[in-house]
């Protein structure tokens, strides 16, 4: 359980917060980052970039950079119809340079990504070198995360009208002023000769934008188009990786109507560690938060994580199919009065806890639990709960 994770985007779709890579870090065995310029530009501002790769060298998490950006282009033929185009792109010039000065090497190109990020050119260099020296970088237009690019997999992915309808109605879910057009949408690709689209809605976009906060910004068909285009790059992602998936709660949701088993271990280990978060630290903030927020820093972070092997080992070890909560209270009444109580009440008072946390876990507890009470001795799960994490969140 919990042996590894790849971390594209943050919950809110924006750039990984460092928090999200703080808790993935304490929970998981193998930790992965998938970037690309907006991700690193987030994690290179609020972690630094030499830190990013300390914890490379150091072996703490791994990464790959794909230095292009996955684009939709869109052109208006006459009043109404609008054309849309997959893309890729590079970053590869600055008002700084002059006309025709494109950078054309990538170390070139993540020069420029690390200066828009406030390096000087001599720094960026330096980084560059350590950079590429610990980083791979590779493409989404290339076949390193599906045959053909990214961009040309979601192309193939209209073909599927169920899966489009089904997604775009997913996505007004999370728009607010569009709700209302989710229950009787009808959405339509229709694929042009040359290798364009036009998509097909009766969406009223300009009715739904007026109920929206100016804050928020307008959803435009461009949006729903680039959101298509996104959870193609998720499933290529997770596709070529396995192990838990962290994206942005919207993609994960798509991801979930087109491959309904692919998302599904994730789902699973993130639904334990909710349970593990509201169940024994009830009272205390997320890891994420107290990191984001600034209120622990990311090396008061690593000093814990230094402290946290034997916990980490030991939900590596339970099986896949085991329940966190269930596996941390079952080590935790092995302490004290408990040990002193024959084995049916034993069970009595495992099955009353577990019964409060997962009916179905209290019914299945059974002389296998006594089993594990009276044969698992000296350190245990909680002592770094209640020893370390408690403590750390305690701000």
């Amino acid at each position: 359980m919990f042996e590894k994770i790849v971390l594209r985007r943050s919950e809110t779709g924006l750039g990984l917060t460092l928090g999200e890579v703080a808790e993935a870090m304490l929970f998981y065995q193998n930790v992965h980052l998938v970037l690309d310029p907006q991700s690193l530009g987030a994690i290179a501002k609020s972690l630094g970039l030499r830190e990013l790769l300390a914890l490379v060298e150091r072996g703490r998490l791994s990464a790959v950079y794909a230095e292009d950006m996955l684009m939709a282009r869109h052109n208006l033929v006459g009043t109404s119809i609008i054309k849309h185009d997959f893309i890729t792109g590079t970053v590869s010039k600055t008002a700084k340079d002059g006309k025709g000065d494109s950078r054309r090497s990538r170390r070139a190109r993540l020069d420029l990504i690390l200066e828009r990020n406030d390096r000087s050119g001599a720094e960026a260099k330096r980084l560059s070198d350590r950079f590429l020296d610990k980083i791979p970088l590779r493409k989404y237009s290339s076949d390193y995360f599906t045959p053909g690019g990214v961009h040309r997999a979601a192309l193939a992915s209209l073909e599927d009208a169920d899966y489009v309808t089904e997604a775009i109605r997913r996505m007004l879910t999370y728009h607010v002023g569009f709700e209302s057009f989710a229950e009787n949408l009808r959405a339509e690709v229709i694929r042009l000769d040359d290798g364009k689209f036009v998509l097909n809605t009766n969406i009223d976009f300009d009715a739904g934008n007026a109920r929206r906060d100016r804050s928020l910004g307008r959803v435009t068909e461009g949006t729903l188009v680039i959101a298509l285009l996104d959870a193609t790059a998720d499933v290529s992602i997770a596709s070529l990786y396995g192990g838990d998936f962290y994206t942005s709660t919207m993609n994960s949701d798509l991801v979930r109507i087109r491959f309904k088993e692919l998302l599904r271990r994730t789902g699973i280990s993130a639904l334990q560690l909710q349970q593990f978060k509201e169940i024994v630290l009830p009272e205390y903030p997320a890891i994420r938060e107290v990191i984001n927020s600034g209120e622990r820093s990311f090396k008061e972070f690593e000093e814990l994580l230094d402290q946290s092997e034997r916990f980490r080992a030991a939900v590596h070890q339970m099986s896949p199919d085991s329940n966190l909560v269930k596996e941390y209270f079952t080590q935790v009444l092995r302490e004290g009065w408990i040990s002193s109580l024959p084995a049916k009440g034993i069970r009595y008072v495992l099955g009353l806890i577990l019964g409060a946390v997962n009916p179905i876990a209290g019914a299945a507890a059974s002389a296998a639990d006594t089993f594990l009470l009276d044969k698992l001795k000296g350190w245990r799960p909680n002592h770094f709960v209640d020893g370390k994490l408690r403590p750390f969140l305690d701000v």
